[in-house]
């Protein structure tokens, strides 16, 4: 993700990395900054 916007395609990537039911230490920290991201409203979601 290189600027406020996820298209379709890396939401997708993101929910097949949620879905394998692991994140180590750093994928973990940066699922937490989007999340953060996200509700903030800094990121927004495309199609």
């Amino acid at each position: 993700m290189s600027s406020n916007v996820i298209t379709s395609d890396e939401r997708q990537q993101i929910r097949r990395v949620l879905l394998t039911g692991y994140l180590d230490d750093d994928e973990y920290a940066i699922m937490k900054k989007l999340v953060d991201r996200v509700s903030r409203g800094t990121v927004k979601f495309v199609e």
